[in-house]
């Protein structure tokens, strides 16, 4: 059985293998934001989580430029149509 625990709280991964250059990377990222690798972690897997969240809800990740390019493209007709369809 899982145990879940309580939120706020932490957990120790005892032997969690993490490869080398993975490892180096991270900690290039944690200090060049000035921060604790432990925390640029857990940032890294809860954004990982939301978005697991929203494809698994139909949603997709795009660049604002490319929504920007398209939406230009097409009326506000059809726009507002679509997310009325989106919606129903």
């Amino acid at each position: 059985m899982l145990y879940v625990a309580p939120v706020g709280t932490t957990t120790n991964l005892n032997n969690l293998h993490i490869d080398n250059e993975t490892c180096r990377k991270i900690t290039e990222m944690a200090y060049s934001q000035s921060t604790s690798i432990e925390k640029l972690i857990n940032h890294m897997l809860k954004e990982q989580l939301r978005t697991l969240a929203f494809r698994r809800s139909g949603f997709i990740l795009a660049n604002k430029q490319t929504l920007k390019d398209i939406t230009e493209q097409v009326s506000d007709e059809v726009l507002i149509n679509a997310a009325r369809n989106a919606l129903a």
